[in-house]
């Protein structure tokens, strides 16, 4: 028997790596994850060097 429901989102089925308990809203409708646009950056990423010894703080 083939039932149709409209108006229903089907869940798409996910690669078994992903951790079962991430919500709905980190998948696109393929079942791939969903990132962030720009890699999360605002703005575009700058690439720099640090200098030996130079310390990197983190926020």
């Amino acid at each position: 028997m083939l039932m149709l429901m409209l108006g229903v989102k089907s869940t798409p089925i996910r690669d078994p790596k992903f951790r079962k308990d991430l919500d709905e809203k980190w998948f696109k409708d393929t079942g791939e994850l969903d990132w962030p646009k720009n890699d999360g950056f605002i703005g575009n990423p700058q690439r720099q060097s640090l200098k030996e010894q130079e310390l990197l703080f983190q926020h």
